[in-house]
């Protein structure tokens, strides 16, 4: 595939490395002179050269098999010149960092600022890279597959990037998993008993004082903490997130679904239990608060406020004011119930809706059951994949989040 000259690409290298020295003008967004050079890279001379490739058809988007990795989003902007300022750390970070791999000790010369060593394998590698001289797989955080964790690889053959395995072989699909799960398997959520539960998405509220509300979301996240589910890396993928919630439910008792910022869920009870839906649903009570679903019988959430220093009458009192804030509300489930959770986060992110709009007015026949609890059937609980995959629409990541 046609490339620039080596020697053309020296050239502007050299005139970006001896304009831009460490300790010069910075750049907003970035912490260090490293991120410096991705984001001028990328603009003055990554971007413009696949742009141009891509006109000249000489290269096209890429398909990662599912995997939705940032680069992929980003690299199907940058090539029909729609790219956004922070692309930089997704397209630009790949090709900076995978030049200077090899520099002996480079987190200390970057901390440091010492760039001699690291400006020449720039000098010397980058050209190699964008002309498909380097065969070797490259990777980096942007190719870290949203589905599954696991990295993809990138093969380049002149300007074209092809995703690929470790070894730049074929790309294996993504590992997925069911996008649901019957917690009252789970010992802590066994509904051999009547039970209430309770729905929270907020420890405070009005008639709640700041103070008691802050102590009740303390108790909550020391239980979370000691069950290890706030780890930082759970958020990283599906899989991740996935596992925080079954994890989450079985060690504390606690669902844990992420929603959108500010998005709301609706809920009907019945005497047969109780179903939760995504948004706001034409006729139904709802909730809202802060993007997090968590529910647990009453008894659980007794527990781990008493942990956290409750008293017993001030965690039941708590948890009856609580339910009348519009951040929480309690169901009455019957002995022999099943409960059933939404474990999909693309389904409980709300995917299908554009540009991160929230669900309002939403018709009964369009609902969509993130949670159910009770002694009628369960109701089946679709991915978000499976849904676009049953109304043939092609599998793209929906939302692309700036950082």
């Amino acid at each position: 595939m046609p490339t620039p000259p080596i020697e053309d690409l020296e050239d502007q290298i050299l005139a970006i490395l001896q304009k831009n020295r460490p300790g010069g003008k910075g750049v907003r967004g970035c912490n260090n002179h490293l991120d410096v050079y991705d984001h001028i890279f990328h603009h003055e001379l990554i971007a413009p050269l696949l742009k141009k490739a891509h006109e000249e058809g000489l290269i096209g988007p890429i398909d990662d098999k599912g995997h939705d990795t940032e680069f992929k989003t980003a690299w199907n902007r940058v090539i029909k010149g729609e790219g956004h300022t922070w692309d930089c750390r997704s397209v630009g970070d790949i090709f900076v960092n995978a030049c200077i791999r090899d520099v002996p000790d480079v987190f200390t010369k970057i901390f440091s600022e010492q760039y001699d060593e690291i400006d020449q394998a720039i000098l010397s590698n980058l050209p190699r890279f964008l002309t498909g001289e380097v065969s070797r797989p490259i990777s980096g955080w942007s190719t870290s597959s949203w589905v599954d964790g696991s990295h993809v690889y990138l093969r380049l053959e002149g300007l074209q990037a092809y995703p690929c395995g470790a070894d730049g072989g074929e790309l294996k699909d993504p590992e997925f998993f069911q996008p649901s799960f019957n917690v009252s398997a789970f010992p802590k959520y066994a509904l051999d008993q009547p039970a209430v539960l309770q729905a929270v998405m907020s420890f405070h509220g009005n008639g709640i004082n700041y103070d008691e509300g802050q102590k009740a979301w303390q108790a909550w996240h020391d239980a979370a903490d000691k069950a290890e589910i706030l780890k930082r890396g759970y958020f990283d993928s599906m899989l991740g997130m996935v596992t925080r919630n079954i994890l989450s439910a079985h060690e504390i008792g606690v669902s844990f679904q992420s929603l959108r910022q500010d998005e709301s869920v609706s809920y009907e009870i019945t005497p047969e239990g109780v179903q939760i839906f995504l948004g706001r649903v034409d006729g139904l009570e709802t909730i809202s608060d802060e993007g997090q679903l968590m529910i647990a019988k009453e008894k659980t959430w007794v527990e781990i406020l008493t942990d956290g220093g409750f008293t017993d009458a001030g965690a039941r009192d708590y948890l009856q004011r609580l339910s009348k804030t519009g951040s929480s509300f309690r169901a009455p489930v019957p002995a022999g119930s099943k409960m059933r959770l939404m474990l999909d986060p693309e389904t409980l992110y709300a995917e299908h809706m554009a540009d991160h709009d929230m669900i309002y007015d939403l018709p009964r026949d369009q609902e969509l059951v993130i949670c159910a609890a009770g002694t009628f059937d369960m109701p089946e609980m679709t991915s978000h994949r499976q849904r676009r995959a049953a109304e043939n629409v092609p599998e793209e990541k929906a939302a692309e989040v700036a950082p």
